[in-house]
């Protein structure tokens, strides 16, 4: 009896512990379902207290840590899964270590990665076998997102110039814009008080129809030391909101002021009217106007930036509400306001969205584009960061939408453009879908699923389908329209649910977890 009793503990303790190892295995995998993702780790880091080489707890930490944005960490656990390990449910390994050394700006070892996924598991239908060509297209042409695809382009050179490009603002099949006017002379005296002309480049703004040359708009101003900039137009353009500044560098906005133009009968400009004083307060600066009709306060209202006495610090985001016989409130400061720089609103009004750009919220670097809605009549919703697809550690800012094209425009000097001030660059709008497929009865994943879209505005149907060796997809939606969306696999009832993008104005990020029942049997 003596000599058995190693053995016997021996023996229950592997069972013990194989009876822990599974108890926390479907703990971790409850909790990874549920998006609990520190909960996940903690489970996955029990079961390698004993087994750090368990494949399936470094894959779902990892998995964990990548979808917390905690790319460090995701690194490391699913560096440690074996070579042999990376098939059926944990293929998909080489990809997102491609994806997580991207997001850490390690882009050699991020190609190698998804050159190694694709020697191992190319398809032709492979969805994540096209994101991984994607991705290694994007590393050499300098795309800022992995795997989203060519959403965005800087604008040709009928609009960009060698100089500083700003304020872009499309309507209808038009892009208003400003730039510098290098060829612009000012009179002057020498020392033997003769006189020539001398060289004093001056801002001005532009319109050009896509395809075309651009010109100057006939609203800049006849004096040759006003910068012109800033464009923004009512919601039928029927008023066209500007700035002119009196500064001697063309691309600052220290001395502006606001005016505007009414559009005349036949189609052209009024003449230009200023602001009144309690809208340009003498002594700031007074810039950047966007308007839009507030839903809340049933209300046109004037947004702009301003640095006088009163706001949070540097330049803030101010409005005044328009009243019904055409005056202008008093301005208020908008409660987001930071003390670094808020600059560059743009209300667009089927969204009653406001995006601006500032230095004083936690970004990526520099200006970073943020957005934020009304809760109430002066209340305002947290901004939210716009993410990688636009913000880089750089500056970006101007951002306008355009709901017809479905384009938006912004200004950035990511430093793959260059460094005297912006490029003017077109964003392709999206919503970014992503579904997770489990079984219902047993909330494990499923894989081999077909999606089908039908955009029910336009009749149009599209197929995707998600892999033999994943669990997620992702689908990328159309602003402005209604989407339905139909789940299929084998042995299981489909599942259908719609989706409406008719308020999206800059690209989203969502995601839904789809739980497919079983056929019943006959």
């Amino acid at each position: 009896m003596n000599r058995l009793l190693p053995y016997l503990i021996l023996w229950l303790s592997s069972q013990m512990y194989g009876q822990t190892t599974v108890q926390y295995e479907e703990l971790a995998l409850t909790s990874f379902y549920t998006k609990d993702f520190p909960t996940t780790i903690f489970y996955c880091e029990k079961i390698m207290e004993k087994d750090d080489k368990h494949v399936s707890s470094l894959f779902l930490a990892g998995e964990s840590a990548r979808l917390m944005d905690d790319l460090p960490t995701a690194e490391a656990y699913l560096e440690k899964i074996p070579e042999e390990a990376k098939a059926g449910y944990y293929s998909v390994t080489d990809y997102q270590l491609g994806v997580i050394k991207y997001g850490l700006d390690k882009r050699d070892e991020a190609k190698i990665y998804f050159e190694k996924y694709l020697d191992k598991h190319f398809e032709k239908n492979n969805h994540y076998s096209h994101l991984a060509k994607n991705a290694i297209r994007s590393l050499a042409t300098g795309n800022r997102e992995i795997g989203a695809g060519d959403y965005l382009a800087k604008l040709p050179a009928n609009v960009n110039t060698p100089n500083a490009d700003l304020s872009p603002l499309r309507y209808a099949g038009k892009l208003y814009f400003s730039t510098v006017l290098e060829e612009n002379y000012l009179p002057t005296k020498n020392k033997k008080k003769r006189k020539r002309m001398v060289q004093h480049p001056v801002n001005r703004i532009y319109e050009v129809q896509f395809g075309t040359q651009a010109r100057e708009s006939k609203v800049n101003p006849r004096s040759v030391i006003l910068n012109a900039s800033n464009v923004a137009l009512m919601p039928d353009a029927s008023r066209m909101y500007y700035t002119l500044c009196s500064d001697e560098d063309p691309g600052s906005q220290e001395k502006c002021t606001i005016w505007y133009r009414n559009r005349t009968y036949d189609g052209d400009w009024g003449g230009g009217i200023k602001l009144p004083e309690h809208i340009n307060k003498r002594k700031y600066t007074n810039t950047q106007p966007t308007v839009g009709y507030d839903w809340v306060l049933k209300k046109y209202v004037l947004y702009f930036v301003s640095n006088r006495r009163g706001g949070a610090g540097g330049k803030d985001i101010w409005c005044s509400e328009i009243e019904n016989d055409g005056s202008f409130g008093n301005p208020y400061l908008l409660p987001f306001n930071t003390i670094a720089d808020d600059v560059t609103p743009f209300f667009h009004q089927q969204s009653q969205t406001l995006f601006f750009s500032s230095k004083g919220m936690q970004g990526n670097g520099g200006f970073d584009i943020f957005h934020t809605a009304k809760t109430s009549d002066r209340s305002w919703k947290v901004p939210e960061n716009m993410g990688k697809y636009l913000n880089t550690a750089r500056d970006e800012f101007y951002y306008t939408y355009n709901a017809a094209s479905k384009f938006a425009y912004f200004v950035t000097n990511n430093g793959l453009q260059k460094d005297n001030g912006g490029d003017i660059v077109e964003a392709r709008v999206f919503v970014d879908y992503r579904l997770s497929f489990f079984d219902n009865s047993h909330k494990k994943p499923l894989t081999s699923i077909a999606v089908e879209i039908e955009d029910l505005k336009t009749g149009a149907t599209g197929l995707v389908k998600s892999g033999s060796f994943f669990y997620q997809t992702k689908l990328k939606l159309e602003p402005g329209t209604d989407y339905r969306i139909t789940v299929k696999s084998a042995g299981f009832q489909f599942y259908t649910f719609d989706v409406n993008t008719d308020n999206v104005s800059y690209i989203q990020k969502r995601e839904k977890n789809i739980f497919l029942n079983s056929l019943a049997k006959p």
